[in-house]
């Protein structure tokens, strides 16, 4: 597996390499790249192996694979960030809602039909009856 081309030519990355010859162990999430071109998450440390002058002549990787891991996570915190979006459209919508209803029962309130007149109320407030 190889990393991004952009990141091999970093400075990270070469100090990376380098903290090995200070006998650094390096343990994290890294993103690699498969041959077939697509990206693959690695859980793992990266361990210099030393010879018995106590120089390291090799690097032990252990490591499994996050991809799925990295992709569900990715993907339930894009739902969370739409469900959040949602839930602040709805309590809107919900107050102007509420805002309606309120100013419903004011003018309801304010309106008062008198019940002497109630026969002759407008045409449109009056029942249809079939016989």
């Amino acid at each position: 597996m190889l990393v991004e081309k952009d990141y091999a030519a970093t400075k990270e990355y070469r100090q990376f390499w380098d903290s090995f010859k200070k006998r650094r162990i390096s343990a994290d999430e890294f993103l690699r790249i498969h041959k077939n071109g697509e990206p693959v998450w690695l859980l793992g440390s990266y361990n210099p192996i030393l010879d018995v002058s106590g120089k390291p002549y090799k690097i032990l990787k252990i490591a499994t694979d996050v991809t799925l891991a990295k992709k569900q996570a990715h993907e339930l915190a894009q739902q969370t960030e739409e469900l959040q979006t949602q839930q602040e459209e709805l309590k809107q919508m919900n107050e102007e809602l509420e805002e309606q209803a309120q100013n419903l029962n004011s003018n309801r309130r304010n309106y008062k039909y008198p019940m002497k007149n109630w026969k002759n109320r407008p045409n449109h407030w009056k029942r249809k009856i079939k016989k």
